[in-house]
């Protein structure tokens, strides 16, 4: 199908056309948005970003010669606002917050509550294990 075609129809709320739009440009989106970000988790959620803002402003682009280079620029721009966030905010490792991830991103007023529930949690795994039970014992199995 021709993408002038392709492009009126979606506009006309056509959901299969546009099923077949994405489907025929998800590979060049996908392999843009890996290109920026070198992770495929990250790649895939840029792709459907950009597909999402393609949707949505579809009905003002009429000009169907230049919808790729327009698709392209929104997938470059969704790829580099992906890569900046990650740089602000890198994922962390696991459940725990290590001391460096609080020392940078945590506001004073909460780092002090963190080592306080810290310092706590510890303070009661050192009692259960001075006693000999576990954390996972049940508090309702106990001796009475």
């Amino acid at each position: 199908m021709e993408l002038e075609t392709l492009l009126e129809r979606c506009r006309a709320g056509d959901e299969l056309a546009w099923e077949a739009l994405v489907r025929r440009f998800q590979g060049k989106v996908f392999a843009l948005a890996y290109h920026y970000l070198r992770d495929r988790e990250e790649a895939r959620d840029v792709a459907q970003e950009t597909f999402i803002r393609i949707y949505k402003g579809l009905e003002g682009f009429q000009d169907s010669e230049r919808f790729l280079p327009w698709m392209v620029r929104i997938a470059r721009n969704c790829s580099i606002d992906r890569v900046r966030r990650l740089k602000v905010r890198p994922p962390l490792g696991g459940d725990e917050l290590d001391e460096q991830t609080v020392a940078v991103s945590v506001p004073q007023a909460f780092k002090d509550d963190i080592y306080k529930l810290r310092r706590d949690i510890d303070l009661v795994r050192r009692q259960l294990k001075d006693s000999g039970a576990s954390a996972t014992d049940s508090p309702t199995s106990g001796k009475d």
